[in-house]
């Protein structure tokens, strides 16, 4: 099988270097940095404390070479980048390619959709399979956090079984298939995580103002951003209930999740999870140790715009009350100079540049029942 990994970033790196150990397939890794890459990619693996090499086939920034002969394309980029990429790649898929968004919330189910009039098979992996980190660009690639298995959601749906099959030889561990893609969509994962912390983190922030150190985002988590995370866990779990239509058996609180009772409970948890605790907040040093918060970081470029927002979307459709996920909305709204509310309603001009169903044409919960089901 001729495999084609898009994204030379932490995800990109360890899928592309972990399915080369295999020899089974042909491996490509599409990177727009791909000069600066080694054949030769070392995994740094947490997991069993080894150190392993793996000779990746081919990395190429040409589109064409990578994805002309692809059988399965394995799309690793942020969310917020998927759009323009979709548009990029279109015309080199082939017909009945197999195309995976990893993770695949951030409205993957919309902006792949074209792909299915070519007969592309489209999944979303709920959760990354591992936890990447590039050690050394183009070099060396850290493993950490292997999870026990992998869940996934297919359009078609037909296709779900033989697609779980083949990830699961691919990865070598357990891969499931959930109900449908709303189980992705709606995982309270970074959408929630990183703009709850990053709303306490920098909801006092104007322009001039400097921090005189860089925090840890996980280590130093605190009782208030589990507060604000848990309520807006519950506004989730708000939306799936207004969707009886649809088996959201998947979307698991996080409370469950993380095997917590509380708050308190889910601060320690955050803070304690080893592999987070290198974790920085995503700021930039000016000089003399001040720093600023860097907005062009993926936590706020992708986990607002392609993230809360596309909650939100949903939960305006549904006619849900979401006051925790407004909040952070909010913030960020006086942070990033975007408009998202209007009076109060959530009609702002910058809404067009964001992942949110209405801009694909799902207005009512009809669309939301014809476009799942």
């Amino acid at each position: 099988m001729n495999i084609c990994v898009i994204g030379g970033g932490n995800m990109g790196t360890l899928i592309s270097a972990e399915l080369s150990l295999a020899k089974k397939n042909n491996i490509c890794l599409l990177a727009s940095k791909a000069h600066l890459f080694s054949t030769e990619i070392i995994i740094d693996d947490w997991n069993d404390n080894t150190q392993k090499k793996a000779h990746i086939d081919l990395i190429t920034a040409d589109k064409q070479k990578a994805l002309g002969n692809a059988d399965l394309i394995l799309i690793t980029v942020p969310a917020n980048a998927l759009l323009k990429l979709a548009e990029d790649i279109y015309p080199y898929v082939q017909k009945n390619t197999i195309i995976g968004m990893i993770p695949g919330s951030g409205g993957t189910e919309f902006i792949l959709s074209k792909f299915r009039q070519k007969g592309c098979i489209i999944f979303g992996m709920q959760r990354v399979h591992s936890l990447g980190r590039v050690k050394e660009y183009g070099k060396i690639v850290m493993n950490k956090s292997r999870k026990p298995k992998i869940d996934i959601a297919v359009l078609p749906k037909e296709k779900s079984q033989e697609t779980s099959k083949l990830l699961s030889n691919l990865f070598q561990m357990p891969c499931d298939s959930l109900p449908n893609f709303l189980n992705i969509t709606f995982t309270p994962s970074n959408q929630i995580l990183h703009t709850s912390r990053l709303y306490h983190l920098f909801n006092d922030y104007y322009e001039g103002k400097t921090y005189n150190r860089q925090s840890y985002f996980y280590k130093e988590w605190d009782d208030e951003s589990s507060i604000t995370l848990l309520n807006c866990d519950k506004e989730v779990q708000s939306i799936c209930k207004k969707l009886p239509e649809f088996d959201l058996s998947g979307v698991k609180s996080l409370l469950t999740h993380y095997e917590v009772k509380n708050y308190k409970e889910m601060t320690y948890k955050l803070s304690h999870i080893p592999a987070f605790q290198i974790s920085l907040t995503p700021m930039l040093k000016i000089g003399d140790g001040k720093y600023i918060p860097d907005k062009n970081h993926r936590y706020f470029t992708n986990d607002f715009p392609y993230g809360l927002c596309i909650i939100k979307g949903f939960a305006e459709i549904l006619k849900i009350k979401t006051p925790t996920i407004d909040k952070i909305l909010k913030m960020y709204e006086k942070f990033a100079s975007v408009e998202y509310f209007v009076n109060g309603e959530f009609k702002g001009k910058d809404l067009i540049k964001t992942g949110i169903p209405q801009n694909f044409g799902i207005t009512t919960h009809n669309d939301v029942i014809n476009f799942y089901k």
